[in-house]
């Protein structure tokens, strides 16, 4: 993958060059080359930093955990931080900040996982179709014109994937349109509002068992994403409970802060009773516990 994006990297993208970067990287961790490519299979993007910004990162998280275990812990859950952070942000937010924005990347990795195992492939194919052309070539010789054409070809493969990815979107966007007038929305009578419909702090129940996801939005982390995660992430995802007194309603002209109240429309959220029930409850326009209260209260 790294062949094709040699001049954005600024590396040796060679085999051995590769090879050689990433016996450094087991040497710095201090594993085996074995364990060092279990521990980083799901995300080699650190072997595209060179060999010489890793110590300085490595003795920075280091410096911010308890022990070498957990050094070696946090790297299996979230191979690509080293990588995509700084020694300075690494002392600045401590590891259990750290820990949270891996969380939230394997989030976001896994809603545009279709979207990036299709750029790769992409990547890949041009990789290999450099090598052969370039390997065809008498050693040594160079071939301005073998470079220029895999470039113009990518540029044209990417500008079909533009077209097709915002017609995509904007044909989804008329359907979730005509769904939410007639329906209530395209998700078990439920809208699309994105990002909070994906965002566990939104999705997850404060202590008095009320999440911050409004009442008309489907809570697709809780339905979808939740079932599809390992018992490790789904507790690291709890560390985004939100806490009772982040309730946010907005403020007055004069500057106090709005009192929130879930009995009226603007302000009506998912409880946690709500987000235990199955989701085809909400095909039938069920009304949630607060939209349940605000009826009762109604003349």
């Amino acid at each position: 993958l790294a062949a094709a994006r040699r001049d954005y990297y600024g590396l040796l993208s060679d085999r051995p060059s590769v090879r050689a970067r990433f016996l450094r990287l087991a040497s710095l961790v201090g594993v085996p080359a074995v364990e060092a490519l279990e521990m980083f299979r799901r995300d080699m993007w650190v072997l595209s930093e060179p060999s010489e910004k890793i110590p300085e990162k490595l003795e920075a998280l280091r410096s911010v955990a308890e022990s070498e275990e957990e050094v070696l812990d946090f790297l299996r859950a979230a191979p690509r931080s080293i990588a995509t952070t700084t020694a300075v942000e690494i002392r600045e937010r401590g590891l259990e900040n750290m820990k949270l924005r891996a969380a939230v990347g394997d989030l976001y990795e896994l809603i545009i996982s279709p979207a990036r195992i299709v750029v790769k492939m992409s990547a890949a194919r041009n990789a290999q179709e450099l090598e052969d052309q370039l390997g065809a070539q008498k050693e040594g010789a160079a071939n301005e014109e073998v470079m220029k054409e895999a470039k113009e070809n990518q540029r044209g493969f990417f500008q079909v994937l533009t077209v097709a990815f915002f017609g995509g979107w904007t044909a989804l966007l008329v359907w979730a349109s005509y769904m939410d007038q007639n329906y209530g929305g395209p998700v078990h009578g439920k809208g699309f509002c994105f990002p909070a419909g994906v965002i566990p702090s939104y999705n997850i129940p404060d202590d008095e068992g009320n999440a911050r996801l409004p009442c008309n939005c489907a809570p697709l982390y809780k339905w979808y994403l939740e079932p599809m995660m390992t018992s490790q992430q789904k507790e690291r995802f709890l560390g985004m409970r939100p806490k009772v007194e982040s309730k946010n309603c907005g403020r007055l002209i004069g500057g106090q802060k709005r009192e929130c109240d879930p009995t009226t429309i603007g302000g009506c959220v998912w409880t946690a009773e709500d987000l235990e029930k199955d989701p085809s409850t909400w095909d039938r326009r069920e009304p949630t516990y607060w939209e349940r209260q605000r009826l009762a209260k109604e003349p």
